[in-house]
């Protein structure tokens, strides 16, 4: 498919609104599954699974060097030196979320040894936790949840 204005190559053009239509519909459908897969972790806890996926989506993103870092494991993950920590505030504005939700979510995957409250009071996610084996079988499902999109986008030519 042709770029379209304002999109991405390989997105549908603003006018095909049947082809955007499509790629709304299935991008929502992998959030919810990645957010429900997630959930497993904290019995079912949507806004738990949220908060635990920004605390460790915001360590690392944005930073190439951690990025290319990681490549030194053999499993991909990036090491507590390479990691930033995280605000409970920049969350809560990260989910447009109220500060104190957050803090009480934060405080119980502290207490559940999901994340690590530094000596400023600044949170990690860390590489051990992202090598635990539940964590590690979610991110498994969660690639093949992405895989399934792909599939579905390629047979319907989107890319």
């Amino acid at each position: 498919m042709t770029q379209g204005p304002d999109r991405g190559p390989g997105l549908p053009p603003v006018d095909d609104v049947r082809g955007s239509r499509l790629v709304s519909r299935v991008a929502v459908d992998f959030v919810l599954r990645g957010v429900g897969e997630a959930a497993q972790l904290f019995d079912g806890d949507m806004a738990r699974a949220m908060i635990f996926m920004t605390l460790a989506q915001a360590s690392v993103v944005g930073d190439r060097k951690a990025s290319h870092e990681a490549a030194i494991y053999s499993d991909g993950v990036i090491s507590d030196a390479q990691r930033r920590p995280v605000s409970t505030m920049a969350v809560a504005n990260a989910l447009s979320m109220p500060r104190e939700t957050v803090r009480r979510h934060v405080n119980a995957l502290v207490e559940m040894g999901y994340c690590v409250r530094l000596a400023d009071r600044r949170l990690m996610v860390t590489e051990d936790v992202i090598r635990r084996p539940e964590v590690t079988e979610t991110i498994h499902r969660t690639m093949q949840h992405f895989r399934r999109l792909l599939d579905l986008l390629k047979r319907e030519q989107i890319i």
